[in-house]
């Protein structure tokens, strides 16, 4: 089965487009975040996914508010990326209203703190996320392409073989 998940990024709690990571590439558009979202559940979509481009830049949730108007006046499910970078971020994300969280850049430079993740909080609510360019990792947003193939670095997580 194949699910289309529309997504929702967002910067200074305005809907954003960034080009591969270059935020001096970046288009405002005029809608509310919580504008789009009803706006993708009116056409039948079910589930989002929100990027948090501030979270993402400074390494901690930033808007959080975001999450929580989406949750509320909303039915959509929440898939969430942008700031998680300790079990602190992961509750405020819950707490606020997503269903699920995305962590690239933990997954490919802390693999044992993903794993403990995906340990404590289940295969559910942790999503294994990748950037990738040329087919090798990218983290940073985009902005570090690892010498890993985004398919090792997956395989490696599902194997248990994650160091």
């Amino acid at each position: 089965m194949i699910e289309i998940i529309p997504a929702i990024a967002v910067m200074g709690n305005k809907v954003v487009k960034v080009a591969q990571g270059n935020f001096k590439k970046v288009k405002v558009y005029d809608q509310e975040p919580i504008d789009v979202a009803q706006s993708f559940q009116d056409q039948g979509f079910n589930r989002i996914f929100l990027i948090d481009l501030d979270g993402a830049k400074k390494g901690v949730i930033v808007n959080y508010t975001t999450i929580e108007m989406i949750a509320r006046y909303t039915q959509l499910s929440i898939d969430f990326t942008g700031g998680v970078t300790n079990d602190g971020d992961i509750r405020l994300a819950f707490e606020s209203g997503a269903q699920r969280i995305a962590a690239s850049r933990i997954a490919a430079n802390y693999r044992e703190l993903f794993n403990q993740w995906i340990i404590t909080y289940g295969l559910e609510k942790i999503i294994l996320a990748a950037d990738s360019r040329g087919g090798k990792v990218t983290t940073g947003d985009w902005v570090n392409t690892l010498e890993e193939d985004v398919m090792d670095m997956i395989n490696a997580h599902f194997s248990g073989t994650a160091q």
